[in-house]
């Protein structure tokens, strides 16, 4: 019971901290710009990408070659993916580099009221806006957060597997090769 809810403390301090991220790099001001990145669905994926796939989570993407996948291992702390994990990262460097991010979730159901819970103290849940949304032929709500009158879409996706287990995605969306990850992303039973 206790490791649960370590897992839970720690899944919970990724959702935080990233959403905390997020609005650090969301301009601010009427005037300011802002690009809305989109994913783009039907990206070609190079033949020579190698293959993740997590049998216990039952999903799989491609990536390039000379990326690496990195398994969360404790606060701060990563390695390269040895096993399944519940947190897998792709980039080339850990800290400064990563393109897509898949996360186990603790949400007992997928709706929207579970998913605006997780920003509960970083942003207020009228500022939340939630987009229904598909991913790997699966229904998904990809979140919109608010900037002065409008919603702009942001890079996180919450989706559930073949199998009910819920998932966080963050994606570089400006990043055509983190498109082309994401695009790739198979929900397998």
């Amino acid at each position: 019971m206790e490791k649960r809810s370590v897992i839970v403390f720690i899944l919970s301090f990724i959702v935080l901290a990233t959403a905390g991220i997020v609005y650090l790099f969301i301009p601010k001001g009427a005037n300011a710009p802002f690009l809305v990145p989109q994913p783009m669905p039907n990206a070609q994926i190079p033949k020579d990408w190698k293959t993740y796939e997590n049998t216990k989570y039952h999903y799989s993407f491609r990536y390039p070659k000379e990326y690496k996948i990195w398994q969360f291992v404790g606060v701060g702390s990563f390695s390269e993916i040895t096993n399944d994990a519940d947190t897998v990262l792709v980039g080339k460097k850990i800290v400064n580099e990563i393109l897509f991010n898949i996360s186990g979730t603790n949400f007992p159901s997928l709706d929207e009221e579970a998913i605006k819970r997780q920003f509960v103290g970083v942003t207020p849940p009228e500022d939340i806006k939630i987009i229904l949304t598909y991913i790997a032929n699966q229904p998904a709500y990809r979140l919109a957060f608010k900037r002065d009158t409008e919603f702009i879409p942001s890079n996180f996706y919450f989706v559930r597997n073949l199998n009910g287990q819920i998932f966080q995605i963050t994606i570089d969306l400006t990043n055509s090769v983190a498109n082309q990850i994401f695009s790739s992303l198979k929900f397998t039973k």
